[in-house]
């Protein structure tokens, strides 16, 4: 006399639960499967993103912040195309930067395109709307030269520029010895 329809209906409105199967065993058993979400990246900032490219919002997700955060700003609730495109981009982000001991940490695209990076160590990289793999793979390039051992001086690399890019310098403090007396010197570039 149980109603496993309603039952189902109940355990899928559990947040992590992705689909629940019901079936009835003869003579006197009930199998229940339970498939649940597996997250792999932050949506926003009260969502997760699971394995198969579900956004679903758990009712605290405070303790997933070693995960990648995706920040899409859009209309309504995320598409299917949105979602694997975001997934797209982070991995061809993604996959050339562990060559350098980094990962992204924060994917965020605008409503009008343009895409930003914050990698693990703190640097920010906005590529902008166009072009986007070209200005990645010129920031890569310049990872290959001299900018690798200034890495973790850098706050912010604007890579929107048609033929260059421009830096900025994370303020460096350097203490100095002045009469016995510690004082602070700014260092600039």
């Amino acid at each position: 006399q149980l109603d496993l329809m309603q039952l189902k209906v109940n355990l899928e409105s559990h947040p992590w639960v992705r689909q629940a199967v019901i079936r009835r065993q003869w003579p006197n058993q009930l199998v229940i499967g339970i498939d649940e979400y597996v997250a792999i990246a932050r949506w926003n900032e009260h969502s997760l993103l699971s394995a198969t490219g579900d956004v679903f919002s758990p009712l605290k997700i405070h303790s997933f912040t070693h995960l990648p955060l995706f920040k899409v700003e859009q209309q309504g609730s995320p598409s299917r195309e949105t979602i694997k495109q975001a997934v797209t981009w982070f991995n061809q982000f993604q996959k050339p930067l562990t060559h350098y001991g980094l990962s992204v940490v924060e994917q965020a695209q605008l409503l009008d395109g343009d895409f930003s990076l914050l990698l693990s160590n703190g640097s920010t990289l906005i590529l902008g709307a166009d072009k986007l793999t070209h200005r990645f793979d010129r920031f890569l390039t310049l990872l290959d030269g001299a900018l690798i051992d200034e890495l973790d001086d850098i706050d912010v690399v604007d890579l929107r520029y048609m033929n260059g890019l421009s830096v900025r310098w994370r303020d460096s403090i350097e203490l100095a010895q002045v009469d016995g007396v510690a004082s602070s010197t700014s260092l600039l570039r």
